[in-house]
């Protein structure tokens, strides 16, 4: 049985420190190695027991596709009952590329059907990036009509930015990842060899700033005060106090079991694990006492929801329609949070995510470290705490300057 495999020689770098990812295909004591092109990264972003790059989806999308054609060789290779070499594999894989150019090398190719085939159709694309690149698609049909691949250009991102700033209604966030996904399909179609090089763009819109606020801590002993009247308001207040002090997201939040904490056997203390929705990312640490205090005891191991936030008795086993139930769940709870916030006396705007950006907040107002602060919160780098969550707080600015107190002038 021939195996297939993606794996990268730390030991074969280049002058600037990077090596290829590579195809290596195994049969028996045989073995063959096929470089995938533009596909040079740095050794510490390969991660080792996924086989896939840290934090590149298109790339990782390109590792899978090639896997995924060789092993739809050998498998009819197999079926067959041919006998064959690796390099038999290989030349298959060539000729195979070769077809799927001349069929997909087409200067009248529609940017709608590109992004059909690519990301809208892709099942391996989480269901909102998929929901994303849905929109943009139809956004790109109603600004200027039927797009094809060789229209995309410096001049039409151009076009795309007076247009979404001309209207009044996008915020600069929005703008900000409208042009990201028109980069990133150029690139792809570089990399496809579907346009020219030279149409690549280094076109960049400043990101938006944000509105948000952490909780302060008169705000936090407010809420942890107020009893709301009804069931769901509690256990959607609680989940959200539990986010306050974990940095989890709404959607991990929905899908928590009790089977993702246990109580470690020597310190008593309890510690979450869990599998971020979004990135991907695992995340462990030790519950802090508050949020441990909200937790049900006698349910740890069993595979109760933590919180009950969303309609349905058991998860289904389809992503898709579990990432819509939390969508819909989270515009309700959305709303309820503006309810009891309010009668909790917290009369400014929340949402749901301010939960994590009051955990995130507050740890760099505590003086936690950033690198620890990026493992608890399941960050890609530290350059997202400095971008999106280092407010300068009063009381850090009061300290720093009592500092120079100390002085003996």
């Amino acid at each position: 049985m021939t195996k297939v495999k993606a794996v990268i020689r730390r030991s074969a770098t280049n002058r600037n420190g990077k090596c290829s990812v590579k195809i290596r295909l195994f049969k028996g004591q045989n073995s063959k190695e096929v470089t995938i092109p533009r596909s040079l990264i740095f050794p510490s972003q390969w991660d080792s027991v996924r086989s896939l790059v840290k934090d590149d989806k298109m790339l990782n999308h390109r590792i899978k596709h090639e896997i995924a054609q060789y092993e739809a060789i050998i498998n009819k290779l197999e079926i067959l009952g041919k006998s064959y070499t690796l390099n038999d594999v290989v030349r298959a894989s060539v000729r195979e590329d070769s077809r799927s150019f001349e069929e997909q090398f087409n200067p009248d190719m529609l940017l709608a059907t590109f992004l059909d085939q690519n990301f809208i159709n892709n099942q391996l694309l989480s269901y909102g990036t998929r929901k994303n690149y849905k929109s943009f698609k139809k956004m790109m049909k109603e600004y200027f009509g039927v797009v094809r691949l060789f229209d995309l250009d410096q001049e039409m991102l151009d076009q795309l930015v007076y247009k979404l700033r001309s209207t009044g209604s996008y915020s600069d966030w929005t703008i900000h990842s409208k042009v990201k996904y028109f980069k990133r399909v150029v690139n792809m179609c570089i990399e496809t060899a579907l346009i020219p090089p030279e149409r690549k763009l280094y076109y960049k819109v400043p990101k938006g700033t944000t509105s948000r606020k952490p909780l302060n801590q008169q705000e936090m002993t407010m809420l942890s005060g107020y009893n709301p009247s009804t069931d769901k308001d509690a256990e959607i207040l609680n989940a959200f106090k539990f986010a306050c002090f974990t940095g989890m997201r709404f959607g991990d939040i929905c899908v928590l079991q009790y089977t993702s904490i246990t109580k470690d056997p020597y310190s008593g203390d309890l510690i979450l694990s869990y599998k971020m929705r979004k990135s991907g990312n695992n995340v462990e640490l030790v519950l802090p006492n508050y949020a441990a205090s909200l937790l049900d005891k006698d349910k740890l191991g069993f595979s109760f929801r933590v919180f009950n936030l969303l309609n349905c008795k058991t998860l289904p086993n389809d992503s898709d329609k579990t990432s819509k139930m939390i969508e819909s769940a989270n515009a309700y709870v959305n709303k309820r949070l503006k309810v009891i916030f309010k009668n909790a006396g917290i009369l400014r705007k929340f949402s749901f995510h301010e939960s994590r950006y009051t955990f995130l907040c507050t740890g760099i107002e505590l003086g936690i470290d950033y690198l620890t602060l990026k493992e608890l919160g399941g960050l890609k780098s530290v350059d997202v705490l400095e971008t999106h969550y280092a407010k300068v707080s009063k009381k850090a600015k009061k300290i720093a300057v009592d500092r120079y107190n100390t002085l003996n002038i």
